[in-house]
């Protein structure tokens, strides 16, 4: 992480930026459980009541800078939904006499920033493999365990979920393919640091797989090229 460091402080001070391009990005993505076999993956267009349940889904910006016409580096801000089926929670009521059991779906509301390095940028389209590092931090948390009738009353199992609240480092890998216009992008973005304050939590971690379209709104070339 630190040779990554170096590297991006390196082409501030000794390289000549050839190009700077500007795109707004729409994703949809899935998120996958690590080290946490009671969660699940949320099937993206599937629920089991209606048949279709939209996934995790997200826009963003970015800034590519462009060195000597040969590699890039890519600075991307991006808000973004994601879901997955949580454990099963036992609901008791305050004698605690079992209510009944539920599997939640939970919706985190992702803020996340991240930058990756390119190289081989040779032609105005084609495919770039990059690595970088980032950031991601969940502004919300909702699960959602449904609805249930005790003894005669409708009663709705959701709650806030606090302990997702922290900022989690993580590492994306992305393959790209760019026009002079779009660009398509598959990135994985995995998570490196805890991704809960619950200790029994403090190994799981989440991959998030997103599929990502990118559309170029600004460019602007340096005089030398």
């Amino acid at each position: 992480m630190k040779l990554f460091f170096y590297f991006l402080m390196s082409l501030f001070v000794t390289t000549e930026i050839s190009a700077q391009i500007v795109h707004v990005h729409l994703n949809i993505n899935e998120a996958i459980p690590i080290n946490s076999p009671l969660k699940g993956i949320h099937r993206y267009w599937y629920n089991d009541s209606t048949g279709i349940n939209l996934g995790g889904v997200g826009l963003g910006i970015s800034l590519d800078e462009v060195f000597y016409n040969k590699y890039s580096v890519k600075y991307q801000a991006n808000f973004s939904t994601n879901k997955f089926y949580d454990e099963s929670i036992i609901f008791t009521d305050i004698q605690g006499n079992r209510l009944t059991e539920k599997i939640g779906e939970t919706t985190n509301i992702n803020f996340t920033f991240h930058s990756i390095v390119y190289s081989g940028l040779k032609k105005e389209k084609g495919f770039l493999f990059g690595i970088g590092a980032g950031l991601k931090y969940h502004i919300s948390s909702k699960s959602d365990y449904g609805d249930s009738n005790i003894f005669g009353l409708d009663v709705s199992f959701n709650f806030d979920n606090e302990s997702t609240k922290i900022l989690v480092l993580m590492v994306p890998l992305e393959i790209r393919y760019y026009t002079q216009r779009l660009n398509f992008a598959l990135r994985t973005e995995i998570d490196v640091t805890r991704t809960s304050h619950l200790d029994r939590l403090k190994k799981e971690r989440f991959i998030a797989l997103n599929f990502e379209v990118g559309y170029q709104i600004q460019t602007k070339k340096s005089n030398k090229n």
